[in-house]
């Protein structure tokens, strides 16, 4: 009877024995976890139970939530009573105590700090924190707020400023680079893939932002065109600046920035969104799967475990996807019989600024395909190339501008273009499988002073080999030059 479910009074904090009793006559028991989420125990249990009535909200339920870890505590909210002799119970883990537990404002200047800020902040209880990342990024929270919230439920918290995944053990509580890992699991139709429903989305995809604030009731807004050199997405006249085929920007309030008074400045505002966008993700696309399975503890058939932020691989050749690798994000755990229902995996956000800080990490010149396919750059180019007033430059017109063949399957493919200084004129580029310069994928005012450089993605998809070409084009003003450290590189997504 070790895994069995036990209950336990409220206000017990050891569970390592029977408690009131074992929870034999359940009926139903399922524990679902999101990853950085909810974390939730249903359960049916018959009102003729022989612990029926000390089944009310407030004790705590203790079950086994995963095939892995130790048995965790659950309080139970609602206690629903059914005509057909049934009760229907819904409990949180004990984590959600941290929801009605407040700390103070308070600031660190480090993560350690902030840690150290929860456990002392906070009325005696039982929890403890602790955390395997090293940061001296600071954090402010400047008005009071729950516990669970300073750790991940609003912005500014723990999570939105260090990142990281959260690991509940009953009162210890870990936020970890990741939690999950790579061990090798692969998914397979035909072996032991028995449901999968594939989602892409991009109901909350933006490509660039517009900056606004209001002080004093005069609102202040972007209108310089103008990019800065090291602006990580352009943004401001989306009607020009947008990476579909339709605007979708994200508008930013900046407002709480400002103070009484104060009179932002074009400065100021694309600073502020320059942070944001650093610091938030402006996410393309989103994939999404739902995956069942016929018996998870002989994924691959072996024995290998699976869990919750775990990379796992999805082959499925009669719905085109191969290979696409995604991370466990959810899990629906049946209690009694000892097995997950099912696990959500979902594709790791196609994200503008992921793909724009592996561009700016990319080694230039190392071309082809890297050990596990998912990655190809171009050749790096030889020298740099002039753009005359009017033209285009393009791979026909000159063999050393980035060109880039890609396998068929689902990519995101990203140039980084860096231009000479210019004091007019409308920089233009495009990515396409033909090298006609058709596709106008992005405008650029540029920055007088300075260099201006651009990344830019987009998804493609092909079904038989295909070759991409950066075309750039030049419409005013004196000539300019394409540096040498421009580039393509495409990251598979999927089949």
């Amino acid at each position: 009877m070790r895994d069995t479910p036990r209950l336990f009074k409220s206000t017990d904090n050891d569970f390592t024995g029977a408690g009131l009793g074992y929870l034999t006559e359940l009926t139903s028991a399922k524990i679902t976890e999101e990853l950085n989420g909810s974390y939730t125990l249903e359960a049916s249990y018959p009102f003729s139970g022989a612990l029926a009535r000390n089944l009310v909200p407030g004790v705590l339920i203790v079950a086994k939530p995963n095939l892995f870890d130790a048995p965790q505590a659950f309080r139970v909210t609602q206690v629903l009573k059914n005509l057909d002799g049934t009760l229907n119970l819904l409990a949180d883990h004990i984590s959600y105590d941290l929801c009605h537990i407040y700390l103070s404002p308070f600031s660190a200047s480090s993560l350690a700090g902030a840690i150290t800020a929860l456990a002392d902040g906070a009325p005696s209880n039982d929890f403890s924190f602790s955390t395997d990342i090293s940061s001296a990024a600071s954090i402010d929270m400047s008005a009071p707020v729950s516990v669970r919230s300073a750790l991940g439920g609003v912005e500014g918290s723990l999570i939105d400023t260090y990142g990281g995944e959260l690991r509940w053990n009953n009162w210890r509580v870990h936020l970890l680079k990741a939690r999950g890992s790579d061990r090798g699991v692969t998914i397979q139709y035909a072996h032991n893939l028995t449901a999968l429903e594939q989602k892409r989305s991009i109901e909350s995809s933006y490509d660039c932002v517009f900056p606004f604030a209001t002080v004093d009731d005069v609102v202040y807004y972007l209108t310089d065109t103008t990019v800065a050199a090291d602006a990580p997405l352009v943004y401001a006249d989306t009607s020009d600046y947008t990476l579909y085929d339709y605007p979708r920007a994200y508008l930013l309030d900046l407002s709480e920035n400002f103070e009484v008074g104060d009179v932002p400045t074009q400065a100021q505002l694309k600073s502020y969104a320059e942070t944001y966008i650093a610091g938030n993700k402006l996410p393309e696309e989103t994939l999404t799967a739902t995956v069942s399975f016929i018996d998870l503890q002989t994924i691959g058939g072996g024995s290998l475990p699976i869990m919750l932020g775990d990379t796992v691989r999805v082959d499925c050749p009669n719905l085109d996807i191969f290979g696409l690798e995604t991370e466990v994000n959810k899990t629906v755990y049946n209690v009694l019989l000892d097995r997950y229902d099912s696990i959500d995996v979902g594709q790791r956000r196609v994200s503008l600024s992921d793909d724009l800080a592996a561009l700016e990490g990319a080694s230039v010149g190392s071309a082809g395909v890297s050990a596990g396919g998912a990655v190809k750059e171009s050749d790096a180019m030889s020298a740099a190339v002039t753009l005359a007033t009017g033209t285009w430059a393009t791979y026909s017109g000159d063999s050393n501008m980035p060109s880039l063949t890609l396998s068929p399957g689902s990519w995101v493919i990203s140039c980084k273009a860096i231009f000479s200084a210019n004091t007019s004129g409308c920089r233009i580029l495009g990515i396409d499988s033909s090298d006609d310069h058709t596709t106008i994928d992005i405008r650029i005012a540029p920055s007088p002073s300075a260099t201006t450089q651009v990344t830019y993605s987009k998804v493609v998809r092909h079904t038989s080999d295909t070759t991409y070409y950066l075309s750039a084009f030049q419409n005013s003003g004196s000539s300019l030059t394409l540096s040498a450290s421009s580039f393509l590189k495409a990251v598979r997504i999927g089949g």
